[in-house]
């Protein structure tokens, strides 16, 4: 059966999305230093987890069984493309604690610089791309308990929405947000970031871009997304979200969002660049999870320029051989194996 050029088009999305955040990681400074590619990839993977929730809805499974399914999706590819990094930091800080919030994805209830200095880390999180995995976990378990309560998929759509900016709103008015994940990954820093519309987006995007048949409905749910981004514009006048969020969402998220609801919406695209950037899509979660430690060598190794170039190519093609196995070996649940007509 001939996939739907929805689908289609998402794949080549999250293509896209991976080779942003591995440009950024992997690229000399040099060269992809300034712009926000690494913040662009990931708002677009954001969005397109919230679409491809509702898109495949079923309304037979029920919430256990959706997150049970979800964990599944998650945990191998990342469990075993990342032990390299787990076990590194875990030698580097000697502590199990951790090891465990790396192997759990559970996130801290706290995390502050008396931590980092007493694990000899900077980063809160072993792998430097698996903070937003947390993020994934925190948008799964609020929609299992809605799949849970509700079995309609408007109603866990609208209710997981609300939810999430319910709390991202109360949370704002109680917790300073610090920064992005990969600097503070606890509990209070994951439910008050604004990273989290791109979900919110995400999922109410399948009725926006289809407004014209559902005009009413539609304007409702797209009138959420702006009613959230006027009360958290008004939260943010009284300093209670750090302006580098704002700025990543008003110039990295929400650019996200378009991007990814003009090329869903649009005609199958075909040609070699286009079949490339699909076949990488298949590829890309776990691509985006090896290419980490490259990352982390490249930081430890400290290359000259010219060196740092040859380390671009060489890193980029053997991530991209070991990500391909892993989507043939480890990633059999993918909800994007391809598929042949």
């Amino acid at each position: 059966m001939t996939m739907k050029h929805e689908i289609y088009n998402l794949q080549i999305l999250r293509g896209i999305a991976a080779l942003l955040v591995v440009f950024e990681h992997l690229a000399p400074p040099f060269i992809s230093k300034g712009l926000p590619y690494g913040e662009v990839g990931v708002s677009i993977f954001f969005f397109i987890s919230g679409f491809i929730m509702v898109y495949s809805f079923k309304e037979s499974e029920s919430g256990l069984s959706f997150f049970k399914r979800r964990i599944l999706r998650i945990y191998p590819p990342y469990l075993i493309l990342s032990i390299p990094l787990i076990l590194y930091f875990f030698l580097k800080t000697d502590s199990f604690l951790y090891l465990l919030h790396n192997i759990t994805l559970f996130p801290f209830i706290e995390w502050n610089s008396s931590m980092s200095e007493s694990l000899n880390v900077k980063r809160s999180v072993a792998s430097p791309v698996a903070w937003t995995l947390y993020y994934e976990m925190y948008f799964y378990f609020i929609f299992s308990v809605m799949k849970f309560l509700f079995s309609n998929r408007e109603k866990v759509v609208l209710m997981t929405s609300i939810t999430m900016v319910s709390v991202l709103i109360a949370s704002s008015f109680f917790i300073k947000n610090s920064d992005l994940g990969f600097k503070d990954l606890s509990l209070a820093n994951i439910i008050s970031s604004l990273s989290i519309l791109s979900f919110v987006a995400g999922m109410l995007s399948l009725k926006y871009i289809r407004i014209i048949k559902e005009r009413p409905r539609g304007i409702c749910y797209f009138m959420i997304i702006i009613l959230s981004l006027i009360i958290i514009n008004r939260v943010n006048k009284y300093g209670l979200i750090e302006s580098s969020q704002v700025i990543d969402l008003l110039f990295s998220s929400i650019p996200s969002w378009i991007l990814c609801m003009i090329i869903i919406r649009s005609e199958k695209y075909k040609g070699v660049i286009f079949d490339a950037a699909h076949k990488i899509g298949a590829i890309s979660y776990s691509l985006y999870l090896f290419h980490s430690n490259f990352y982390i060598l490249k930081n430890e190794m400290q290359l000259s320029a010219q060196y740092q170039i040859l380390f671009f190519i060489i890193s980029t093609i053997i991530s991209i051989y070991i990500a391909s196995l892993s989507f043939r070996y480890i990633e059999s649940n993918s909800l994007f194996r391809l598929k042949r007509s």
